[in-house]
């Protein structure tokens, strides 16, 4: 459109200024737009940036808005305008990225003056159909048109609100967690908050007590399983309000409750061990502080042999016991020492937990050694 030539004013033309000195893409649809020469952007919280060229992006990083959320025009949809679809972008400058825009922009006219990118839509509701001329702004309620009334009001639709946070374990994710407790510091705007809770894949989710704070901030502890807390690797949090929002939601912070408990395996091997000596040693007898699901078979070694001089069993224990189990050993002397433990469980769920590091009484083997020292068994 050359310079100085009237712009039309009817309802679906779109206005465009052509780069001076480039060429226009030859595209059958596209249209090139740029800002008026030597304009500065503005910082407001919606900017409008008009580009042209491939592949998208910004207009330049350092002449780009450092706001939430900048618009940038990369084409026009061609005349007759389309009813639907949309042929805005959005670059958001926090994230780095682009999204599309929701509305079914059809016209798109920029006022450079007040910095507003118009756009119309096309709208049914009670005052009739037609086309809504609209500008990018951020509410708390999709804009359902105008509703007859003197004076007329803007109809207020609700916005579902579902938000999940990522999975947390912690930083811990080979440990398995005691889930017990949400914390959450929230004012809901008079709307029903519905918390739901997200496990590991085999363990059903856990919905809990709907939250309404009224119009107050508050913060809202909810117990899991009444307090009994619930076993997982991990958990996630689900925030809905199931018929939607027209007052958005303040979510101050989030904390969760949970103990780091002892580490899932199917084996325990101490390799060989010398009491930090070399001499012969005796060793009496061994602690277990363990949960297993299926028996363990534990084997005791001396002085390289692959043989066992002893092999015993743990039996199934699902509860943990008020103290270590022990189990004697026989009188062996030796100079290297070695215990290895094996679920006989088929399957991974049938490993076993040592909540305290296994323990043995031992000494040296010499005659005037007298009494026996404790001394705990790590991998």
């Amino acid at each position: 459109m050359g310079v100085g030539e009237n712009v039309s004013k009817a309802v679906n033309t779109p206005v465009v200024t052509t780069p001076t000195g480039e060429s226009v893409s030859k595209a059958g649809n596209a249209v090139a737009v740029c800002p008026p020469i030597g304009a500065a952007v503005s910082k407001a919280v919606n900017t409008v940036v008009l580009s042209h060229g491939s592949p998208l992006h910004p207009l330049g990083m350092l002449s780009v808005s450092k706001a939430v959320n900048t618009v940038v025009l990369e084409h026009a949809a061609p005349p007759p305008p389309p009813t639907s679809g949309s042929a805005l972008l959005i670059w958001d400058s926090t994230y780095q990225r682009w999204r599309n825009q929701s509305f079914p922009a059809t016209t798109l006219f920029y006022e450079p003056d007040t910095n507003l990118l118009l756009f119309a839509t096309p709208e049914a509701g009670a005052a009739g159909n037609g086309y809504a001329i609209r500008y990018l702004a951020y509410q708390d309620y999709d804009d359902g048109g105008w509703v007859p009334g003197i004076p007329s009001t803007i109809l207020h639709k609700a916005i579902p609100v579902t938000i999940q946070i990522p999975y947390q374990d912690l930083g811990k994710p080979h440990f398995p967690k005691q889930w017990n407790m949400v914390e959450i510091d929230v004012n809901t705007q008079g709307q029903f908050l519905n918390i739901t809770l997200l496990f590991d894949d085999t363990i059903a989710p856990i919905t809990l007590a709907t939250v309404n704070t009224g119009s107050e901030r508050q913060k809202v502890q909810l117990a899991i399983n009444n307090g009994d807390g619930q076993q997982s690797y991990k958990m996630s949090v689900v925030l809905t309000i199931a018929v939607g929002a027209t007052i958005a939601p303040i979510f101050y912070q989030m904390n969760l409750y949970a103990a780091v408990l002892a580490a899932a395996r199917s084996t325990f091997d101490t390799y060989w061990i010398k009491m930090q000596t070399d001499e012969s040693k005796l060793v009496k007898e061994g602690y277990f502080d363990y949960t297993s699901t299926a028996p363990i078979t534990v084997s005791l070694y001396a002085d390289g042999s692959t043989t066992p001089y002893y092999t015993f069993t743990l039996p199934t224990n699902a509860a943990r016991a008020s103290v270590p189990m022990r189990v004697r050993f026989p009188a062996v002397k030796c100079r290297m020492w070695r215990l290895v433990a094996v679920s006989n469980g088929t399957t991974p769920d049938n490993a076993f937990q040592l909540w305290t590091a296994p323990a043995i009484l031992w000494k040296p083997a010499d005659s005037g050694s007298s009494g026996y020292a404790r001394m705990e068994l790590t991998t």
